[in-house]
C-alpha cells in the first residue's frame, strides 16, 4: 500500500533507492542484472542503501501516487527529499548506480 511503502521505504531514516518498473518492460529486463548486482552489495551485504523494486502492474496505486509514467523509473530517497524522493536520471548500470549511491546517500 501506499501508506506501508511511504513508511517503509520513502520516510525511512535509511537511504533508498526504488526501480519502478513493469514486468514486461524491456528497459527494465535489460536494467535487472545491474540493479540486481547493487542490491547485493548495497543491501543485502553492507546495509548501505535500502534497495526495492515496485512491480506498477501489481502496485499501480504507488506508481500512481510518485507520478511514475515510463519504465523503469529510479527514485532516491534521502531523508532530506521528502515523500516523493527524486528521480536519478543516470545510466542504469551498476557503475553509475554505485557512484551515485556512494557520492549522494552514503555519509
Amino acid at each position: 500500500s501506499i501508506d506501508e511503502f511511504t513508511d517503509a521505504i520513502a520516510l525511512s531514516d535509511e537511504p533508498a533507492m526504488v526501480l519502478f518498473g513493469t514486468p514486461t518492460c524491456g528497459h527494465c529486463r535489460a536494467a535487472k542484472p545491474h540493479w540486481a548486482s547493487f542490491e547485493r552489495e548495497f543491501w543485502t551485504e553492507k546495509r548501505l542503501v535500502r534497495v526495492a523494486d515496485v512491480d506498477c502492474v501489481a502496485s499501480k496505486d504507488i506508481c500512481d501516487w510518485h507520478g511514475v509514467s515510463s519504465y523503469p523509473t529510479i527514485k532516491y530517497f534521502d531523508g532530506e527529499n521528502g515523500e516523493f524522493g527524486g528521480e536519478y536520471k543516470r545510466a542504469v548500470t551498476y557503475d553509475a548506480l554505485a557512484a551515485f549511491a556512494e557520492h549522494y546517500l552514503i555519509d
